[in-house]
């Protein structure tokens, strides 16, 4: 996993290993206490950065890069890969075991989408970083 970690931007490439969640998971858990965000918001960003990467290493199977960055008051949260199947927000069904994860995204997020390039896509959300 590659880093760099400027003030208040992180940004990863990632292989789409099933662990790879968890490690951002712990990897971002470490640097946004340190951006000032509340605990709210640093457990939106958590999840919905775990979120993005689950479903990239999951459905596009592909290299993927995770960049999250604070922008003004809003945390930008991204994750491109190189599938250009784009996201689908499943209707809600409350005994599915799955497919409640953009859901959460959209509720946690101020905006979400997503961005079709020629070689990929990139699928982002922001995340309110005021209480």
């Amino acid at each position: 996993m590659a880093a760099s970690t400027p003030a208040a931007k992180v940004h990863l490439r990632l292989p789409p290993e099933p662990g790879i969640p968890a490690a951002v998971r712990r990897r971002l858990g470490d640097a946004l206490p340190a951006w000032g965000l509340d605990e709210d918001a640093v457990d939106a960003v958590l999840f919905v950065a775990t979120e993005l990467v689950t479903n990239a290493v999951e459905h596009a199977g592909t290299a993927l890069e995770l960049t999250v960055v604070a922008e003004g008051g809003d945390v930008l949260v991204s994750v491109r890969d190189r599938s250009t199947a784009g996201p689908r927000l499943q209707p809600f069904r409350e005994l599915a075991p799955r497919g409640r994860g953009l859901q959460m995204v959209a509720a946690l997020a101020r905006q979400w989408s997503w961005t079709p390039h020629p070689d990929g896509k990139t699928v982002w959300a922001r995340v309110s970083s005021a209480p």
